[in-house]
């Protein structure tokens, strides 16, 4: 049951934050629809790929139970960036202005002013989330019960090479529901 508390109350704290973090910035901070865009969802996306790659790299030297509450504390301090943020308002950093782009998936028309403040509660928050998710993610995993990787690799192998045809059940290999019996999947 602990388990269960933990892997449910883990990420809660992000869950609720990241839903607001948007409304926030637009409607109580007055940052401009092209602000938020550029730093919360581009930045921010590659924040945390790289927030990701440093935490499963942390995590392997000093451990999964470790990184996990180190992780889980960096996350909580990765929200309060945004309390700052809404206490120190804007200005209270330098900013920088991003070029306009074209990368084809997605576009800066024109050059954007970016708010110091706001680049920071966002690199904060998304780098911490990224490391807290690389551990919860690894967490997640060592929960697996390794005996049944071999059987799904194997099924999923007979299923490309297949072409994918065939019943349901031995598709996606469900053992036989009738005792002493070899499933289907196992007598191929």
């Amino acid at each position: 049951m602990g388990f269960l508390a933990f892997v449910v109350l883990y990420k809660l704290g992000d869950a609720f934050s990241l839903s607001l973090v948007t409304p926030f910035l637009l409607q109580a901070m007055h940052f401009s629809i092209a602000e938020v865009g550029v730093v919360n969802k581009v930045i921010g996306l590659w924040l945390t790929i790289g927030g990701a790659l440093l935490g499963g790299a942390l995590m392997l030297r000093i451990g999964l139970w470790r990184a996990l509450m180190y992780f889980g504390i960096f996350q909580m301090l990765g929200i309060l960036c945004f309390w700052w943020l809404a206490v120190n308002g804007r200005g209270a950093l330098p900013g920088l202005t991003i070029p306009a782009f074209d990368w084809g998936f997605v576009k800066l028309a024109q050059a954007t002013e970016v708010d110091g403040g706001l680049l920071f509660a966002v690199a904060g928050e998304n780098l911490s989330g990224g490391m807290g998710t690389a551990a919860f993610l690894a967490f997640l995993m060592s929960l697996c019960n390794q005996r049944f990787t071999r059987r799904s690799s194997r099924c999923s192998a007979r299923s490309r090479r297949s072409g994918g045809s065939g019943s349901g059940r031995s598709r996606v290999c469900w053992p036989s529901r009738s005792a002493g019996r070899p499933s289907s999947s196992s007598r191929r």
